[in-house]
């Protein structure tokens, strides 16, 4: 059947038509979507918690971090975060950059500076150096450290804990394994971690969170 002029111009319409509705076809609801924009730092309260499994050569076991209280120290702000009864650890509020640990409120461990593990916002392919010193005050020793951290992608990672979009960071430093961290925007927190220790490569990942 020939097509009239006015037929041409509808049939094109309803071409164009279908053609944007399956552009614009949602993912499936069990996919998670790429984050919308770069994440910032996240905003932590206290109660927040966070479960994880670990693993290593020397066995295999869980804890759980839970957020107790904002502090300031030398005028700096800090969310502190309790593992057990007796460890307390230093996250500065700005970037949770990793400050210092306590044990049965003494000083087991310091960086100076601060460790960054983030550098805001993250976005696949920014780098970052992070140079600090180690400070065991009870042993009375020193480490230097010198590394280089990348956001190498944005991808999706399952764990115990659920699916999520996640951010694989990765730091070296040269002759060593690197750490690898994935951090979650949707739990606040990194969702799986692998590197080395004093006994070998550690397995760390999230088998449960509250944030409420």
């Amino acid at each position: 059947m020939r097509l009239t002029p006015l037929r041409v111009i509808l049939a094109c319409a309803l071409g164009i038509l279908i053609g944007c509705a399956a552009v614009a076809t949602p993912p499936p609801k069990d996919r998670p979507a790429l984050a919308s924009s770069p994440p910032g730092p996240p905003v932590w309260k206290p109660g927040y918690e966070w479960g994880f499994r670990w693993e290593s050569p020397r066995g295999k076991g869980t804890f759980v971090w839970t957020v107790t209280r904002e502090e300031i120290v030398d005028g700096v702000a800090y969310y502190v975060v309790t593992a057990g009864r007796q460890r307390e650890m230093y996250l500065r509020k700005a970037d949770l950059a990793f400050s210092l640990e306590k044990v049965r409120g003494q000083v087991e461990r310091r960086y100076v500076p601060p460790q960054q593990q983030y550098v805001w916002p993250l976005t696949p392919g920014k780098t970052w150096e992070d140079t600090f010193t180690a400070e065991f005050p009870l042993d009375r020793q020193t480490t230097e450290f010198a590394r280089r951290c990348q956001v190498e992608a944005e991808e999706t990672m399952t764990v115990p804990a659920g699916t999520f979009r996640a951010f694989k960071i990765v730091c070296r430093r040269p002759g060593t394994i690197g750490l690898e961290v994935w951090y979650a925007p949707e739990v606040k927190q990194w969702i799986r971690e692998r590197g080395p220790t004093d006994d070998g490569i550690r397995d760390r990942e999230l088998i449960s969170f509250k944030l409420d």
